[in-house]
């Protein structure tokens, strides 16, 4: 978990920003592939919610 220093807000803009520590490893744009995994399972779980249910527990056969 990253370290936080200190919060900002611009109140001209309404941008908010933070300084926080330096963590090793791979820049986000060299995942965009994994990114994009996750979007598409996201989706397929969305889609999942999205369907109706017959109610909690098991069909009866």
């Amino acid at each position: 978990m990253q370290t936080v220093y200190a919060p900002f807000h611009d109140e001209k803009t309404g941008f908010n920003s933070i300084i926080q520590e330096n963590m090793s490893g791979q820049p986000g744009c060299r995942n965009w592939k994994t990114l994009d995994i996750i979007a598409q399972l996201r989706r397929y779980f969305d889609e999942l919610r999205s369907l109706p249910s017959s109610g909690y527990g098991a069909t009866p056969i």
